[in-house]
C-alpha cells in the first residue's frame, strides 16, 4: 500500500486458463493455486522477502512445480499448516494429497468418497480434522488416525442441505459453517472427535438459516477473534461470520453456540 492506493507487487503467469484458488502456507513461503487446466502449481517466495512484503517483487516467485494428476478442474488448494501437506479438491470428485519428498512435490494419497464436484475444503481445530463440501449435497468429515497411513471418511453430513454444498469453513473452536445451492446455511457444532480415542467425530446441528440468501450461497467464512469483539464474544459466547451470494449481497451474521443459550 503506498498512501491512500493499493500497489500491485506482482502477477504471475502460468495457468493456461481460469486460475480457481490461492492459498499461501503456514509461514507465507510457499503460494499454491489450482485451475481449470487441472494443474497445481506451487511459488516459492524469496525467502529474504517473506518478512518484506512490502519489497516484493515478481522475481521474488518462483514456481517449484507444477503437480498434475487430477482429471478435470480443481477448484481449491489448502495447506495442512501442521505438516505442510497440500490438498486439491476437484471437478473429478475427489480430493489429493500432496507432500514435499525433499526434492519435489509428490502425490501422497488421493481421498475418495463423494460422488460428485468436491467445490471446497477446510481445516478444523489443530488439523486434525479435513471438511469437504460437494455438488452431491453432503460435507464430509476427513480424520487421519493416529498411527494411520491414510486420510479416511470419519463422517458424512447428510440431509441438511438440499442442494449443492459450495463453501464450508471451520471456526477455530470447532463449528463448521457450510453454504450452497439450496440458499441455505447451516452450522454444525462439534461435539466429540478430536481425542486420540474418539471413533469419530460427532455433530450436533446448531442452527439451519434456510433462504439466508435469495440465491446460491457461494461462500462462507468466520471473522477472527478481533479487539473490538473479544470481550462482547466472551460475555455472549457468540461469534461473528459472513456469507456472500448470487443475489449480489454480502452478510454479517452473529452466532451464538447451542450450548450458550440459556
Amino acid at each position: 500500500r503506498e498512501g491512500d492506493n493499493w500497489e500491485l507487487l506482482a502477477m504471475l503467469e502460468g495457468h493456461d486458463n481460469e486460475v480457481k484458488s490461492v492459498c499461501w502456507n503456514g509461514d507465507g513461503s510457499l503460494l499454491a493455486t489450482c485451475g481449470r487446466d487441472k494443474s497445481v502449481w506451487l511459488w516459492e517466495v524469496a525467502p529474504s522477502n517473506t518478512v518484506q512484503p512490502s519489497v516484493l517483487e515478481e522475481e521474488d516467485f518462483e514456481c517449484l512445480s507444477v503437480l498434475h494428476g487430477h482429471a478435470a478442474d480443481v477448484k481449491a488448494v489448502r495447506f495442512q499448516h501442521s505438516t505442510g501437506d497440500l490438498f486439491s479438491c476437484s471437478y473429478d470428485d475427489t480430493i489429493r494429497c500432496w507432500f514435499f519428498d525433499g526434492d519435489d512435490w509428490e502425490l501422497r494419497e488421493t481421498l475418495k468418497g463423494h460422488r460428485s464436484t468436491v467445490w471446497d475444503m477446510s481445516f478444523g481445530p489443530e488439523d486434525k480434522l479435513l471438511a469437504s463440501a460437494s455438488a452431491d449435497g453432503t460435507v464430509r468429515i476427513w480424520t487421519k488416525p493416529e498411527g494411520a497411513p491414510k486420510w479416511v471418511c470419519a463422517s458424512t453430513l447428510d440431509g441438511y442441505h438440499a442442494m449443492e454444498v459450495y463453501s464450508v469453513a471451520w471456526h477455530e473452536h470447532g463449528y463448521l459453517a457450510s453454504g450452497g445451492a439450496d440458499n441455505r446455511i447451516c452450522i454444525q457444532e462439534l461435539e466429540s472427535g478430536l481425542g486420540v480415542r474418539d471413533p469419530a467425530p460427532s455433530f450436533r446441528l446448531g442452527v439451519s438459516l434456510d433462504d439466508a440468501h435469495d440465491g446460491d450461497v457461494n461462500s462462507v467464512a468466520w471473522a477472527p477473534a478481533a479487539p473490538w469483539t473479544q470481550e462482547q464474544a466472551a460475555a455472549a459466547g457468540s461469534m461473528i461470520f459472513a456469507s456472500c451470494g448470487d443475489d449480489g449481497l454480502i452478510k454479517i451474521w452473529e452466532y451464538t453456540p447451542s450450548a450458550a443459550v440459556p
